[in-house]
């Protein structure tokens, strides 16, 4: 379930993805994405380390999973008009691509941790699978896919709610080619949702609508499994020394930065 919730999150985040409305204003959301998720990264590895006791490994692979920002969560926030639209455009950036940035972060400190790469030439070939090769596979399905569509659909004119399982099945297909490959199916996923932006091509509204309704409900019993695993964890976790890493990470850390 959280497999395919993220895969259909990274797609979709990289289909709404507005690069060309920037222009000159990428500086802010690039200093959020860069030094702004590194900083909380940092702060949130200390953290753990020196409230929790966590190796600096565990440390900053916990860092990494608490800087990410969850686009379903600020959805409300970036539609609250009160706001001033220069701001909800950053929030909704950076919302977008980050986990672009997180998750490799993430991958290479699990491989850290579990010691998956070996050698030198473990980590060369560990990092070309991350990098290059899961990326190159989803943009290749993205973009043959969703010209595919297109093309089929002038000619004969596919109902939508067949177009809105075939933006899924756009999901499935770039994650599952690139994980059988050896590659990561999550890059694959979110460079499938680039491939449609960057060359131009289209998926109707009703896989945006429908994609979004899913991926929310799919998200939400991720959470309901989440909570089950964790409450048979609650007494082996000192809760006030995880109670007061949350506050520092909710109030100072993350708005601080």
């Amino acid at each position: 379930v959280a497999a395919l919730t993220l895969s259909l999150v990274l797609f979709l985040d990289a289909v709404k993805l507005q690069l060309d409305s920037l222009g000159s204003r990428w500086v802010v959301p690039a200093l959020v994405l860069g030094p702004g998720t590194a900083i909380i990264i940092g702060l949130g590895a200390v953290g753990l380390a020196m409230i929790m006791g966590f190796s600096w490994t565990m440390a900053f692979l916990g860092g990494a999973v608490l800087a990410s920002t969850d686009p379903v969560v600020l959805r409300e926030i970036i539609r609250d008009h009160r706001i001033p639209r220069s701001v909800r455009r950053i929030l909704k950036i950076e919302a977008g691509a980050n986990y672009i940035v997180v998750l490799p972060v993430v991958l290479v400190l699990i491989a850290v941790a579990t010691r998956q790469a070996g050698d030198l030439q473990g980590w060369g070939i560990f990092m070309a699978k991350l990098l290059l090769l899961g990326p190159a596979i989803g943009f290749a399905v993205g973009g043959a896919g969703s010209w595919l569509m297109n093309q089929i659909d002038r000619r004969m004119n596919i109902r939508s709610e067949h177009q809105a399982f075939y933006g899924v099945g756009l999901v499935l297909a770039a994650y599952a080619a690139a994980t059988a490959a050896g590659g990561d199916g999550f890059l694959a996923a979110f460079a499938a949702g680039l491939a449609v932006v960057l060359l131009n091509q289209s998926l109707c509204d009703c896989f945006l609508e429908y994609g979004e309704v899913t991926s929310e409900m799919a998200m939400l019993l991720a959470f309901v499994l989440f909570g089950i695993v964790l409450s048979g964890m609650v007494g082996s976790v000192a809760l006030v020394p995880a109670l007061g890493l949350a506050a520092l990470v909710i109030f100072v850390i993350r708005p601080g930065v």
